[in-house]
């Protein structure tokens, strides 16, 4: 017989193949297809506009009602926009305000980056919380830069660099849908950013020791600091999460579906 948390699984799982594998695959077809100057970019474009359609299936079923069209389209470009903004900064050295100042009509991606944030701004609900927010993932993005260096980062700058940039851009995932967001959602947010930004590292160290990347996993040899560190948060995130003021079951049930991605980071870190 299957448990009630059996069924949730896999409804979940059901929800999160529909949302993000058929309708959002569908969609991002649609956009790539309209910007062809952007083909190269298509896989990471495709990978990340998965990822904003998760986040807007985690952020809606807490709140209790589906993601408007408007706000489909709010997660599809934030998501397009995410890997074309990364590139920027990495591989051409740019600062969040370089980004949104240059004018480069020649520079695809750029112009892109530009057009997506100007339709963004038009479309959230609350434009000033989307530019604070945004102001903050390029204050986050820009201190980032310094894992790229020479200098070794002590563990305490690493684990801040870390919490600040998985926060930045989560929450900017969440502020492009119409709901209010409260602050102990806010906080809340905090900590799963960071726990989505260590289980982003554990699966990038490859590239990252390859590329001189500094994370928290690159310079724990054994992990023991990235366990404690992900346990630790694990539990405050649970007990933020529970303590919001949504209903119980749409509580439960969008815990459920962070799990499904959450676990793939305690996969490593048990094995």
């Amino acid at each position: 017989m299957i448990s009630w948390n059996g069924i949730q699984i896999v409804n979940a799982i059901f929800r999160l193949g529909w949302s993000v594998y058929l309708r959002n695959d569908t969609k991002s077809w649609l956009w790539i297809h309209h910007h062809p100057e952007l083909h190269l970019n298509e896989f990471r474009i495709r990978q990340y506009t998965r990822l904003s359609a998760i986040t807007t299936m985690w952020f809606t079923t807490l709140r209790g009602y589906p993601a408007s069209p408007k706000e489909r389209r709010n997660a599809l470009l934030i998501g397009a926009m995410t890997p074309l903004y990364d590139d920027m900064m990495d591989e051409k050295g740019m600062t969040h305000a370089e980004i949104l100042t240059a004018r480069n009509k020649s520079d695809q991606a750029l112009c892109a980056v530009q057009h997506i944030l100007e339709e963004l701004q038009q479309n959230t609900l609350d434009t000033d919380l989307f530019l604070r927010i945004l102001e903050q993932s390029g204050i986050a993005q820009d201190h980032s830069l310094r894992q790229q260096g020479k200098t070794k980062l002590t563990a305490e700058e690493l684990i801040r660099i870390t919490a600040e940039k998985g926060a930045a851009f989560t929450l900017i995932y969440r502020v492009i849908l119409d709901h209010p967001l409260t602050v102990e959602e806010e906080k809340a947010i905090h900590t799963l950013g960071y726990l989505l930004q260590l289980t982003n590292d554990l699966f990038d160290v490859y590239k990252d020791l390859n590329n001189g990347q500094q994370t928290l996993v690159t310079l724990d040899d054994h992990l023991d600091l990235v366990q404690s560190e992900w346990e630790m948060h694990l539990k405050l995130f649970r007990k933020q999460w529970q303590a919001l003021s949504y209903p119980t079951r749409a509580i439960r049930q969008s815990l459920v579906q962070i799990a499904l991605l959450l676990g793939r980071g305690q996969l490593p870190l048990t094995n």
